[in-house]
């Protein structure tokens, strides 16, 4: 029986290799061998434990991932015209396609979803839930993209859970207008995103923040269209954003940094109708926000999870098209047998090692 070696957490703090069995496949499923897995800033807190929601371990982590078709059904070939050997990305999220979520084209929000890398425990079969492994399983329902023959696959692990969020994030649910000042608090990889996207779109003005050790990562800002970046440790962000509107203050705020501290200073960045797009999880930490200044300059408070099929497809062709390099994000490769230091290095365990966003490569022994 052909085995496949996924890298799993058995309890939160540590993880192991364990082998599985392939699954058959039917008319409506699929199986992905996966080629990159890119290992996101909610992975270690899923690793540690941090983040409530509605999963048991062992979990096989990974929701960003790029690779090939391994297998396919005849239904799924002739619906989606896909082939054995494609090269795809694939959406982290699967709904149950009953719900009134699923039903308006938010399957995201589906209570009943299956989400890579969290939602479902790999003791429940066929096992492969998550893309930090050799394969992983396509569920009936699952939304997957042919990658542009053009496309790295350091720029292709980007797209589902990244550059995709940072389209919606940004253009979506920030309505960025031509000339708009747009505030983007955190310089790591969603940042780097949702700041190229944000330019992209027509904005003005980008201003990144980030803390006194993302130095590189501000830096690295400036080449996905920031036209300034802030210290928030070494300026006051809010005075700074003031000097470089005149007074007016940001259109737009989006922050992706997961930090209390940050959520609650965004609305302080913008205008009398701003918008504020929050897109970081916590953890579970709780923050404050000072509600009286966000009802006399009726600011709007925007809650942001995740992608759409339709910010994906427009993620796909804004990489293959742009003049952004996504694909010198990627900093830090490792084999599936060093998943923890991955892991921890994205975590910010190790600052030395100053990585912009680190993937495996789980066919790989380096």
């Amino acid at each position: 029986m052909t085995i496949e070696v996924s890298a799993v957490v058995e309890t939160p703090g540590a993880i192991r290799l364990q082998e599985f069995p392939l699954p058959e496949i039917g008319d409506e499923d699929g199986l992905l061998h996966v080629d990159m897995v890119g290992v996101c800033s909610s992975d270690y807190k899923y690793f540690n434990g941090k983040v409530a929601h509605r999963w048991s371990y062992p979990i096989i982590m990974g929701h960003e991932m790029v690779g090939r078709l391994a297998k396919v059904g005849k239904n799924v070939k002739k619906r989606l015209g896909v082939q054995e050997g494609d090269r795809l990305v694939v959406e982290a999220q699967v709904g149950c396609n009953q719900c009134w979520y699923c039903h308006t084209g938010n399957r995201r929000l589906c209570k009943d979803a299956m989400v890579y890398g969290s939602v479902r425990s790999c003791a429940e079969p066929p096992h492969l839930w998550g893309a930090y492994g050799q394969y992983v399983y396509l569920p009936p329902g699952v939304g997957i993209h042919k990658a542009p023959d053009g496309l790295t696959d350091e720029s292709a692990v980007l797209i589902t859970a990244v550059l995709a969020n940072g389209v919606r994030w940004a253009h979506d649910l920030g309505g960025i207008s031509i000339g708009d000042t747009v505030v983007v608090q955190g310089p790591g990889p969603q940042g780097l995103c949702a700041c190229a996207v944000a330019k992209h779109t027509g904005a003005g003005q980008v201003i990144v923040t980030g803390l006194s050790r993302d130095a590189k990562r501000l830096e690295t800002a400036k080449r996905f269209g920031a036209d300034h970046t802030i210290d928030i440790e070494a300026a006051d962000p809010v005075e700074e954003v003031r000097e470089l509107t005149g007074g007016r203050m940001a259109d737009v705020a989006v922050d992706v940094t997961g930090s209390p501290a940050a959520a609650s200073l965004a609305p302080k960045l913008v205008r009398r109708l701003g918008t504020v797009v929050l897109a970081g999880l916590t953890g579970g930490q709780k923050g404050s926000l000072e509600l009286d200044p966000l009802v006399w300059g009726e600011i709007r408070i925007q809650g942001a999870y995740s992608h759409t099929s339709d910010a994906v497809r427009g993620a796909l062709d804004f990489a293959a098209n742009s003049p952004y390099p996504f694909e010198e994000m990627v900093t830090h490769r490792f084999p599936l047998a060093e998943a923890e230091r991955a892991v921890r290095i994205t975590g910010g365990e190790f600052p030395e090692e100053e990585q912009v966003k680190t993937v495996l490569q789980p066919w790989r022994d380096f």
